[in-house]
């Protein structure tokens, strides 16, 4: 399913955007929404406003997290801006600096 917020951040939404937002996300499990560059900052702010974020132990995600926001945490081998599986990455790079 995919969300389009008109140029609105995800992590700034409010009142029913964001419930539409959140009962797609239980209905289908997972939405795509347009135009997102979230930061970490703003990962863990949307976090915040819709659950608890946890924070794994250091030995999960090693170098695919920030220090300073263990919260979030990089998923996945795809390089920033990827569309194929050549923009893959054994060994990737921190995202969140």
């Amino acid at each position: 399913l995919r969300i389009n917020l008109g140029g609105a951040s995800l992590a700034d939404v409010e009142g029913d955007t964001l419930a539409a937002v959140l009962d797609a996300v239980w209905r289908h499990g997972v939405v795509c929404v347009e135009a997102q560059a979230l930061d970490a900052a703003a990962m863990l702010r949307l976090a915040h406003r819709v659950g608890e974020p946890l924070t794994l132990p250091p030995c999960f995600f090693e170098g695919m997290r920030d220090p300073a926001l263990p919260q979030v945490c990089r998923v996945g081998n795809l390089r920033p801006g990827a569309e194929s599986a050549a923009d893959t990455s054994t060994a990737p790079e921190l995202l969140v600096r």
